[in-house]
């Protein structure tokens, strides 16, 4: 009974072990969808209505879709990377989406625009549009850049092979036999009984893989 018991511990431990990393991961994806949808707000207004509720159905689409892939990451490590690097092509994506919102914006403005006057309303749309489309150009792209850099290096860096290699050369080794010649003072007949020196042909390696680690 009390292995019994013990083995069922140990599993309901090993449960909550893997389950709230898990849990983790897919707060991790649902926060950085969170923030790409609102980085990608200006795309989706430029498609959809005020008074549209598929803006709220995206948003949480997104936020769904960060999370799983967050959950589905091996580790919090990986999963920190995804998100950075999925809100690092939302920014690099960020003037796209200015553009189309400002290209929605210039349309409403010269169709709603005085008869007598559309050219001041092209004129101002088009300034207005190009200064909003050239700020979110320089944020976008900076922005995008760092953080497509963070989530290469957390996503990808962290498993590695250390190769240890020791090298060392071989000795001079040198044996004395003199079965026959023990008590023999002859200095010629000591070194005809010597065997030949002994060397290594060249310096040798040992090499030690080490395991790699996940982090």
């Amino acid at each position: 009974m009390s292995h019994s018991g013990l083995s069922v511990s140990q599993l309901d431990q090993n449960k909550k072990e893997r389950t709230m990393p898990a849990v983790i991961r897919a707060l991790i994806g649902a926060v950085f969808g969170i923030i790409s949808a609102v980085v990608l707000s200006p795309a989706l207004a430029a498609f959809l209505q005020q008074t549209d509720k598929n803006a709220a159905i995206a948003i949480w689409a997104i936020a769904a879709i960060m999370a799983a892939l967050g959950f589905f990451a091996p580790t919090i490590r990986r999963a920190f990377g995804r998100g950075f690097l999925m809100l690092g092509v939302c920014f690099l994506a960020l003037p796209i989406s200015t553009l189309l919102l400002t290209g929605r914006v210039t349309h409403e403005l010269i169709t709603s625009a005085p008869e007598n006057d559309p050219a001041a309303a092209v004129i101002g749309a088009g300034l207005a549009g190009m200064a909003a489309t050239g700020i979110a150009t320089f944020v976008g792209l900076i922005a995008g850049a760092i953080f497509v850099i963070i989530g290469l290096v957390l996503a990808l860096g962290g498993q590695r092979e250390v190769i240890v290699i020791d090298r060392y050369r071989g000795s001079a080794s040198r044996d004395y036999y003199q079965p026959d010649s023990r008590n023999n003072t002859d200095p010629s007949a000591r070194r005809s009984n010597e065997p030949p020196l002994r060397r290594s042909e060249g310096p040798s390696e040992r090499r030690k893989i080490v395991a790699p680690v996940r982090r």
